[in-house]
């Protein structure tokens, strides 16, 4: 048997007159979303609430409890001259006084250093009231010792206490 082949068929060829055109693609270039911003709610947070409770714990306990009432009570200094007439070196009442200066002076600390939320302090305490009744001494003592550092973050506090109370007016 014979196989039968069919006839080819021949195409006719085109001449080109060159390479055959390059047909470019645009590049599409897809940008990608930004990420999500993270909203963070407003006011404190959590952290800032744990460090203000552990901080009001303190005004509780009854060292500092006794040393408060007694500063707002009782304390009274006109000069350094005067405190120390009243309140010896080693008594109670300035044992008092060093725990309620520094207790203030712990707070203008962590307050300055961002570890204290000034909404919630500021909230709570009023200030100006210790630093009022403070200050006569903690100035003679800065300057008889050479130590202006000494209750400074307390001074800073009570500043930082007027500047946060007009904040709040204009809101």
């Amino acid at each position: 048997m014979a196989s039968k082949k069919k006839p080819s068929k021949s195409k006719a060829k085109k001449k080109s007159a060159g390479p055959a055109p390059r047909i470019i693609t645009p590049t599409v270039i897809v940008q990608a979303p930004p990420p999500p911003k993270v909203v963070l709610p407003e006011g404190p947070s959590y952290e800032d609430a744990r460090v203000f409770l552990e901080l009001v714990g303190l005004t509780f306990t009854p060292h500092f409890a006794t040393a408060r009432d007694w500063f707002l009570g009782r304390f009274d200094a006109k000069d350094l001259v005067d405190f120390r007439t009243k309140y010896p070196d080693d008594s109670d009442e300035y044992a008092r006084f060093w725990t309620v200066c520094g207790w203030f002076e712990t707070a203008g600390v962590m307050m300055k250093a961002k570890l204290l939320n000034a909404d919630l302090f500021f909230d709570r305490f009023a200030v100006g009231p210790f630093w009022n009744k403070a200050k006569v001494v903690v100035h003679a003592l800065q300057k008889e010792s050479g130590q202006k550092e000494l209750f400074e973050n307390f001074e800073w506090l009570v500043r930082r206490e007027l500047s946060w109370h007009k904040s709040r007016e204009k809101a």
